[in-house]
């Protein structure tokens, strides 16, 4: 349905050349959703990326969507969107969109028009680099992009996560990326929670889909493809973890050790598994492709937690995996953490103790767990098990000599309070580690205990 495919382009956003923001062509119903979202998204990221904000926003990729209707007024929507700056340096994303209708036809001619989308990334990307370019050069340049010419695609997609507000993969590379998008689309389509598909295209980078229910809560997830941590900004970004056959070797030195140190030192991430150990390895490698950023983290984990379901799966004997983590980032006087399953962070100020997740309400059927692992309320289901994950946050004020304690496995869990206490008076971080693991009877090499201790420097 020729009718339904893109006809006019409008923009939104900011330019160079422009000392404010500029809108062409887009209704008001399309903006008054847009900006205040993104708005807000775009200042929540600013404010947890800090001084890396610059870098990661002028690294940013521009990204291909598509919108269902209603997510920006009665219409549904496509284009392009990126990061831009106007003439005194404020950022705010530039959109380049255009409104088309939802059926089958329209989507797989949608999806297949690549180089019709490829030109409107080059026309975004000029207008962001050239600095005479302004709002009238813009409207003008959009009179002159090619028609739709649609390119030939095969190979469908294996498996979408779904049980998380976002989630990403790699696309399969050359004429495989059309038909990857409209079986991704057709499954967010049936799915509830107004899913929105974006994707990137950069033949300098590794090519990314990404799929959001709503539009993105901040602007993390946009940047992660081109800003993972300090040390590998410039790099290309990484696939989801692999998830290994049950019956292949890995390496014991990544799943032996629980501790990983991240982000300059500035995040610390301690996994286990009290099941098969499956998603122990797993866990590590999302972490390094999450690294520095809390919220990416928590929805790699969780897309990790469906792909290890959806393996077991297709296991004739299904292995019992139940991975857990615990991760805390901190930075100017605080802490953000994040626990998924049977994992716990402790706060030690001056020989006070205080556990900075609530150790209540956790779901428990009063099954064998209950019996085996502790009392009602304690079992908090991991990645990779039968259960919905039980996911917590929290943010801890920090003071100069504090410290924090993160523990994984159920067993660790459930020590007594007064032996992370008795753990974490000691001298150093070293000598709080071996003093709990002591009192645990943890006999193995110190390098696999999950156990993690950060000093927050006098």
């Amino acid at each position: 349905m020729i009718a339904s495919l893109p006809t006019r382009l409008g923009f939104f956003g900011k330019l160079p050349a422009v000392g404010d923001f500029v809108r062409r062509g887009l209704p008001p119903e399309f903006l008054q959703a847009w900006d205040p979202h993104f708005q807000q998204a775009v200042d929540t990221s600013r404010r947890r990326f800090g001084q890396r904000w610059n870098d990661a926003w002028r690294t940013s990729p521009t990204w291909r969507f598509l919108l269902p209707p209603g997510m920006c007024g009665g219409q549904a929507w496509t284009g392009v969107m990126g990061p831009s700056n106007d003439r005194v340096g404020r950022g705010f994303p530039m959109v380049m969109a255009t409104p088309w209708r939802v059926d089958p036809s329209s989507v797989r001619q949608l999806l297949r028009g690549g180089r019709w989308f490829d030109a409107v990334t080059a026309l975004h990307r000029h207008a962001q680099t050239d600095h005479t370019f302004d709002a009238d050069a813009l409207a003008e340049a959009i009179t002159r992009l090619p028609d739709f010419s649609p390119l030939d695609a095969t190979s469908p997609l294996d498996h979408l996560p779904g049980h998380a507000s976002h989630w990403r993969l790699p696309l399969p590379s050359s004429t495989a990326h059309e038909a990857t998008l409209h079986d991704a689309w057709r499954r967010l389509e049936a799915r509830p929670g107004g899913w929105c598909l974006w994707w990137t295209a950069d033949p300098t980078t590794t090519p990314t889909l990404l799929a959001t229910r709503g539009l993105p809560h901040d602007y993390d997830v946009l940047l992660e493809s081109a800003h993972a941590a300090p040390s590998t900004r410039k790099t290309h970004p990484s696939p989801l973890p692999r998830i290994d056959d049950p019956g292949e070797d890995l390496p014991l030195a990544d799943i032996d050790a629980p501790v990983l140190r991240i982000d300059e030192r500035r995040m610390t991430v301690v996994c286990a598994d009290d099941g098969a150990g499956r998603a122990a390895h797993a866990i590590r490698s999302a972490a390094r492709m999450h690294a520095g950023v809390i919220d990416a983290l928590r929805g790699g984990l969780l897309a990790l937690h469906t792909m290890l379901r959806q393996r077991g799966d297709h296991l004739a004997q299904p292995l019992a995996v139940d991975g857990a983590v615990v991760a805390a980032q901190w930075s100017d006087g605080q802490a953000r953490l994040l626990r998924i399953g049977a994992a716990a962070a402790w706060h030690w100020r001056r020989g006070q103790l205080r556990a900075v997740f609530a150790n209540a309400p956790a779901r428990s059927d009063g099954g064998l767990d209950d019996l085996l692992f502790g009392p009602a309320g304690s079992i908090r289901p991991g990645l990779g098990g039968a259960a919905v994950p039980h996911v917590d946050e929290a943010v801890c004020a920090l003071a100069p000599g504090d410290r924090l304690m993160l523990v994984a496995t159920r067993a660790l869990c459930a020590l007594p309070d007064a032996w992370f206490s008795d753990a974490l008076g000691h001298a150093d971080a070293e000598g709080a580690r071996r003093r709990l693991a002591s009192v645990a009877g943890l006999r193995s090499d110190a390098t696999t205990w999950p156990i993690g201790v950060i000093d927050i420097p006098l």
